[in-house]
């Protein structure tokens, strides 16, 4: 069974237990951000007792920026599709109405992500693609 609540502080150390990949930034220095910025949001997906993915998203007037990771051990399993739905829940109740990412050129699987999510590349800078999803009606 999966559970989906609120980020805490000691979830980090199971996050950051994970494989590191190199376009992922995880430090405690992130982990002040999320829990202290008022307009910055973080959910963890738990399968039993374990973490399997999160996302975090901040929050600019009707824009949210977010960001999913899933262990890759646990991935093409649905939690990373299961975490932007329910992103995508909240944000509406917000006053969101459009979700943006950015994901490095090498990051196929994240590509891949976005597309069969329904974010639509919009642009290329400095290594990186920036996806948009329209939530508004």
């Amino acid at each position: 069974m999966c559970v989906i609540r609120k980020f805490q502080r000691n979830d980090f150390s199971q996050i950051n237990s994970w494989p590191m990949e190199q376009w992922v930034d995880r430090s405690e220095t992130w982990v002040d951000y999320v829990l202290s910025n008022p307009c910055s949001y973080c959910f963890s997906l738990f399968r039993d007792q374990t973490i399997v993915a999160y996302v975090s998203f901040d929050v600019s007037g009707t824009q949210a920026f977010f960001a999913i990771e899933v262990n890759p051990t646990e991935r093409h399993k649905g939690y990373g599709t299961k975490l932007l739905t329910e992103t995508i829940q909240i944000a509406k109740k917000m006053g969101v109405n459009e979700l943006v990412a950015s994901v490095a050129l090498r990051n196929e699987i994240s590509q891949q992500f976005c597309a069969k999510n329904g974010l639509l590349p919009i642009s290329q800078h400095d290594g990186f693609l920036c996806y948009k999803k329209c939530l508004a009606p």
